[in-house]
This record gives structure tokens, C-alpha cells and sequence, in this order.
């Protein structure tokens, strides 16, 4: 078990990386724990704070010297829409979020489950503005920078809090909505979920190349 953490903590390029923790070890100290989704989704968020952080680096260069790095923020804009919207809030709305709708929730609880979905429409808003900005740059150079600034401070102003409230007044209530059977079954499918999404990504990004190809071999 060991020898296999080393080996899934090595990056891409061979570089360490940090894992996410695997459950609380048992007071015995034998195997970690299975996540429950709750605890899977706040790892997630942890990865998402990391982004933010750098977010707000790069919202900090833009307002001080208008400096744009085209390469880190296509980077940061993939991230957010398909790790962060697609990937993680697609497993809350249409997974957890899905299964608590059949639930007999208090009207608290649905009222905060449904102002979070709203919250994520908003940011999913802002994000489409980034991509257009990033699309138009640097054609009118001065008012894309500004719209970009602009998308970047909305997401890096909304995030924290918005995980914040998830992890505090949100998902210690869900634990008590999901029986042992629930959380299997939402764990599994959320599972399904990642896996799609991966194949979906880079199926496209190989038609995209294909099409390339046969372009040039149309050409010559």
C-alpha cells in the first residue's frame, strides 16, 4: 500500500505532488476510511481554493502593471470550467444535489441547496465572460483587459464563500439525509461521472486534431 501512494504521488513530469487524504485512519490505525461524497467534494474544494489563490496573483499583476499572460489564463479558465463547473458542480447539482431533491429536506436545507445552484449558474456566467474576453484579446486591448480583471475578481470574490457555506452550513446536514446505501450509490456514480468527463475532454481534443490533420492533407 505504501509502495502504491508513492506512486500515484508522482506527477506527470515526476514532480511530487499532494494527494488527497483517503478517509481517517480507524482508532485501531488500520485502513483509511471511505470518503463519504461530502468528504470527497470538500477535497475537491481544496484543489479549487489552490487555483483561486493563483487567481488572485494573476488579478493582482493585471491591476498594478495591465500585464496579460494569454498561456496562464487559457489554463485557468480550462480549469474552472471543466474541473470546477463541469467535474465538481456537475457532481452537486446533478448527483448529490439530485438525490437530496427526493429527500424529505427541512426548508432550510432546500432553500440553501437551492441558492448554491444559483450561485453556480452565476460563476458558470463568469466564467463564459473570461472565455470571451480571453477569445477577443487583444483586440481592443484595453477594454479586454478590463473584462478579464473583471471575470477573474467576480470568481476569486465568490469562491471562498461559496465553498465556505457548502462545508459549514450545508454539507454537515446532508450526512444526516443519506443512509450507508445512498452514499455508496452517489459515490458510484459520481465515479461514472469523472470517468465520462475525461473520455468527453479528450475525445474531443482528438477529434480537434484529427480535423487538423486531414485540413493539411486536403492541402497539399
Amino acid at each position: 500500500m505504501a509502495e502504491l501512494s508513492r506512486m500515484r504521488g508522482e506527477g506527470i513530469e515526476g514532480k511530487p505532488r499532494p494527494l488527497p487524504p483517503l478517509g481517517t485512519p480507524g482508532a485501531g490505525g488500520g485502513e483509511p476510511a471511505e470518503l463519504s461524497p461530502v468528504d470527497a467534494l470538500t477535497v475537491e474544494h481544496n484543489l479549487i481554493r489552490r487555483v483561486m489563490r493563483a487567481m488572485e496573483g494573476v488579478v493582482a499583476q493585471i491591476t498594478e502593471d495591465g500585464v496579460i499572460d494569454p498561456y496562464t489564463l487559457l489554463r485557468i479558465a480550462d480549469f474552472v470550467q471543466t474541473y470546477a463547473h463541469r467535474v465538481h458542480h456537475g457532481k452537486e447539482e446533478e448527483i448529490l444535489f439530485r438525490e437530496l431533491h427526493g429527500k424529505d429536506l427541512e426548508p432550510a436545507h432546500r432553500r440553501t441547496m437551492e441558492e448554491l445552484a444559483h450561485e453556480h449558474v452565476e460563476m458558470r456566467s463568469l466564467v463564459g465572460d473570461l472565455t470571451e474576453a480571453l477569445e477577443a484579446y487583444p483586440g481592443g486591448e484595453e477594454e479586454r483587459v478590463r473584462a478579464i480583471r473583471e471575470a477573474l475578481s467576480g470568481l476569486t470574490d465568490r469562491y471562498p464563500s461559496h465553498l465556505e457555506r457548502e462545508e459549514v452550513d450545508f454539507f454537515p446536514a446532508v450526512k444526516g439525509y443519506l443512509d450507508e446505501d445512498d452514499m455508496e450509490a452517489v459515490l458510484e456514480e459520481m465515479a461514472g461521472h469523472d470517468r465520462a468527463l475525461i473520455h468527453e475532454k479528450y475525445g474531443s481534443l482528438a477529434d480537434g486534431l484529427a480535423a487538423v490533420t486531414e485540413d493539411w492533407e486536403l492541402r497539399e
